[in-house]
């Protein structure tokens, strides 16, 4: 019996190890209900174990005060009463919930009764315990050496501990998902507003995928869409711990369409709708517009713009100044990129910038079919020859009636541009889609407004979610052809670490055609999820996360003590994300686990023979 309770011990601990953010676990309301902490995405949550019969009781007026000022705006408590200390929790549920709408009149969300330490410790405070442990009591405070004084009486080492020490400890989660701060109950509510305020003041990536597509509709353009610059607080790293290396994979900035195809159908399209007078006059005016620039987009054919080489010289700046640890000594980095100008020029733009910011800096570039394995593995030049299996599909294929939209916008293009779509050298479908597919361009390529009111971001945000499931097939069913740059990048973070190698970072210029598989084989997010439900895809995968110039920056941190683990965190398009690699303290991974997580994915990849 005693093995059994052990064992399931265990289990629970690695079920708790392995969650990623809030949003893996589930409570009991205080109706019973079992309540997914999913529902609480892209909010600010603070997490309290609260007590009615307590010293801390009136901070639930407090805590109230805050509820009402913030809630509008994102911000959520989550109360969960917890009678483990000095029994001042006592009743059921729904005699607290009555005690503190009386007394407080509270609206926040009150969660059934649990406790947070033990072997019956509900597995979110084992979680969160692990996120942030005990930082303190505030001593100047006189209730907070008392609550020292006694806990010291009955353990000397109970400040080395994470469990919680008593009633109102308080966990600030960020809108993504992340625990940024413990409080215990001595804290001052005044700092505890200030952290909320910063917070909410964040916009996160993992707010909920339609969210963002409100606050920011040409995500919806998806890898159309240019490099959006958007900037989040980091996680600070664990104490003692520095950058000393990074390993980057980006795709070329923003371009002009990369096929000469587009231009020429849309050139046959309006030129016939001209010449037989098929044009509204809103329509007439585009076709002038378009026929005016016309020259110049066909001689730009996939090639880098102004905007593209600019994405890239700031995102080399910003990658400067957030880790300058890394290269304020100067040091070798190699970049390389595929054969593609548009790959070759981000490459130098962004390696221009480096140097800029450090003379220091020694990088040398290239872009060859020798290196193409690490760039482009299926590239037809690259001599190293692989037989990649056949591609997997994503399950929700196989449920693809289950999802419904509103595909209404070519007709209202159509309507738009055509007086009457009779006589115009494409269907229907075809002539409305090289429409909407050209409008996506035109930021990268600096004619936003040439198609006039034909249409609008409002409209193409209506219709992401259809044209996400396309990109997730595409990207999930190509995950094999990235398992040789997944290889390279773990193979040169291995000569660094263990000194055969003197570089400062590896860098990587190629495609979304390799940029979108390498987020799901990563897992970043979710990515590798791959659910049933066709309506669940936007939660794991966002295709504007492969837009123009988007990239994946894998970390080093070395700890001060020799024998300390090398960690790592990944950041997508700057930004922290979550992997599915184990670990106690996200967005840091211990590389040793990282390491052997990625190599068992490749080599779990199907042989063919």
């Amino acid at each position: 019996m005693k093995r059994l309770v052990v064992s399931l011990l265990a289990m629970v601990c690695v079920l708790v190890l392995s969650a990623q953010s809030i949003y893996d676990f589930k409570a009991k309301d205080d109706a019973g209900k079992n309540v997914s902490l999913s529902e609480y995405k892209g909010k600010v949550l603070l997490i309290v174990n609260t007590a009615t019969r307590c010293g801390f009781t009136p901070q639930y007026k407090e805590l109230e005060a805050l509820y009402e000022k913030y809630h509008a705006k994102g911000f959520e408590i989550l109360d969960f009463p917890c009678n483990q200390f000095g029994a001042q929790a006592p009743g059921s549920i729904r005699e607290i919930h009555q005690f503190c709408t009386a007394n407080f009149d509270i609206q926040f969300p009150q969660f059934d009764k649990i406790d947070v330490n033990g072997a019956n410790a509900h597995p979110l405070f084992t979680w969160l315990k692990a996120q942030k442990g005990f930082g303190g009591f505030d001593l100047n405070d006189q209730i907070g050496k008392m609550l020292d004084d006694m806990l010291r009486k009955r353990d000397a080492d109970f400040d080395k501990k994470s469990d919680i020490k008593w009633n109102f400890t308080k966990f600030l989660v960020s809108r993504d998902g992340k625990v940024v701060k413990r409080y215990e109950p001595t804290a001052k509510m005044s700092d505890v507003e200030s952290d909320i305020l910063y917070h909410l003041a964040a916009k996160t990536q993992r707010m909920d995928a339609l969210s963002q597509l409100k606050a920011e509709p040409r995500k919806a353009y998806g890898n159309d869409c240019p490099y959006l610059f958007e900037s989040y607080p980091m996680t600070e790293a664990p104490q003692g711990y520095t950058p000393f290396y990074i390993s980057l994979y980006a795709r070329h900035g923003s371009r002009y369409n990369w096929s000469e195809k587009l231009y020429l159908d849309l050139d046959t399209l309006l030129t016939v709708a001209h010449d037989k007078k098929l044009l509204t006059p809103e329509g007439e005016a585009f076709c002038q517009k378009f026929m005016a620039a016309k020259q110049e987009l066909m001689t730009g054919v996939g090639e880098l713009t102004q905007l593209g080489w600019d994405q890239h010289q700031r995102i080399a700046r910003i990658m400067y100044d957030e880790f300058t640890d890394v290269f304020k000594k100067g040091g070798n980095v190699l970049a390389v990129s595929s054969l593609s100008h548009r790959c070759i020029l981000s490459m130098s733009a962004f390696c221009q910038e480096l140097v800029q910011c450090n003379p220091l800096i020694e990088i040398r570039e290239q872009s060859s079919r020798f290196t193409l394995d690490a760039v482009v593995p299926t590239d037809r030049q690259n001599p190293v020859k692989h037989h990649f299996p056949k591609p997997v599909r994503p399950r929700y294929e196989k449920n693809r009636a289950m999802f419904k939209s509103d595909n209404s916008l070519p007709e209202k293009v159509l309507a738009r541009t055509f007086a009457s779509t009779e006589g115009l050298p494409y269907k229907a479908h075809k002539a409305a889609y090289l429409l909407i597919d050209f409008y996506k361009t035109l930021p990268s390529i600096n004619y936003e407004g040439m198609m006039g009111q034909l249409l609008n971001d409002d409209e193409i945000a209506a219709q992401w979610e259809a044209s996400n499931l396309g990109s997730y097939s595409w990207v999930f069913s190509a995950q094999y052809d990235v398992m040789p740059i997944l290889q390279d990048i773990i193979k040169k973070a291995d000569a660094v670490i263990d000194g055969t190698s003197d570089r400062i970072a590896d860098l990587r210029f190629g495609h979304d055609s390799f940029m979108g598989p390498l987020t799901v084989v990563l897992g970043i997010n979710g990515a590798d999820k791959d659910p049933e439900d066709p309506n669940e895809v936007k939660n794991c995968y966002q295709n504007w996360e492969t837009c123009k110039a988007c990239n994946v920056q894998l970390v080093f941190y070395r700890g001060q003590k020799e024998k300390e683990d090398i960690l790592v965190k990944c950041l997508l398009n700057g930004n922290e994300v979550s992997l599915p690699v184990p670990t106690t303290q996200a967005p840091y991974y211990k590389w040793s686990d990282f390491r052997a997580f990625y190599l068992k994915r490749c080599q779990d990849v199907p042989t063919v023979k």
